[in-house]
């Protein structure tokens, strides 16, 4: 009994110098909160006296909860003086709840055992236990938003083909008017060219070229080939075209006016010419109405 109590003071003797040595300062975890999985980082901070060696180990530790991946330690302590050395432990956890760091000894430095405590993320969960499967999730007012998608799909379609359709129409209707429009826009056109041009026309021209511009209007715009046919074959040709006999005779009257002119060499003056082509501006807008009111 004596020779136990005698060595175990010596033990105590011989230990109790390197106990003193170490001193942990600082022990953080980085994250301080972290879950099962995460890579977590434990920072310790020492103050070691100067004779005291630290080095790597090699292998790392084995853990079954627990996987070390690397230790890093940095040494701060000037030479011959205690100081600072903080050594870097990165792990993973595999266990939720509290268990032990195992301990490294990092040459005369031992870390000793150290608590780890992980949480999980069924913490919060009241039952962990498998749920019952629940009803099919339905959305408020599901019946409206799928007759509102059923009838956009059907309503589109339908609202392309009603728009083509009667784009179409819409787009030759007034091509048609617009072909239509032509014989008229083109008289004009030349009614205008002679009343600009009547100061510095001669007559015998002038009434030329206002024959030609109504012989084409009217060829132009009751299809049919007036342009040939001789001035007494007029009124009979208008007729058939539906003309009544007070317009009809009155464009005869205008185109024997123009022929005597042109044909006889006879002078005529400006107030004439005036006349005439009033008279043919009158008798364009009087056919213009005719036939627009047959076409509607």
């Amino acid at each position: 009994m004596k020779f136990f109590l005698f060595a175990t003071g010596i033990l105590l003797l011989a230990v109790s110098p390197l106990c003193a040595q170490a001193v942990l300062s600082e022990s953080v975890f980085l994250p301080p909160r972290f879950f099962v999985g995460d890579r977590v980082e434990l920072r310790l901070t020492y103050e070691l006296a100067p004779e005291t060696a630290v080095e790597q180990t090699d292998p790392l530790p084995e853990h079954p909860w627990i996987e070390i991946q690397d230790i890093e330690i940095r040494d701060a302590r000037l030479s011959g003086r205690s100081g600072e050395v903080r050594v870097r432990i990165f792990f993973i956890p595999f266990y939720a709840g509290q268990t032990v760091l195992p301990s490294l000894r990092l040459g005369q430095l031992d870390t000793g055992e150290l608590l780890v405590e992980t949480r999980s993320a069924l913490e919060n969960e009241q039952n962990h236990s498998l749920r019952v499967p629940r009803r099919q999730l339905r959305l408020p007012l599901t019946w409206i938003r799928l007759l509102s998608a059923a009838a956009l799909a059907v309503g589109v379609p339908l609202l392309f083909v009603f728009l083509l359709r009667f784009g179409i129409r819409g787009v030759a209707r007034i091509r048609g008017l617009r072909i239509r429009r032509l014989p008229y826009l083109h008289v004009r056109k030349s009614l205008n060219q002679l009343a600009a041009g009547k100061s510095s026309i001669e007559g015998q021209s002038y009434f030329v070229l206002l024959s030609l511009a109504i012989r084409r209007y009217l060829t132009e715009r009751l299809s049919m080939p007036l342009m040939s046919v001789t001035t007494g074959e007029i009124p009979g040709e208008l007729s058939r075209a539906g003309l009544e006999p007070a317009l009809y005779e009155r464009i005869h009257e205008l185109l024997k006016q123009a022929d005597l002119i042109k044909f006889s060499g006879r002078r005529t003056n400006r107030r004439a010419m005036e006349r005439s082509l009033k008279s043919a501006a009158g008798i364009v807008e009087q056919v213009e109405e005719r036939i627009s009111h047959v076409e509607a």
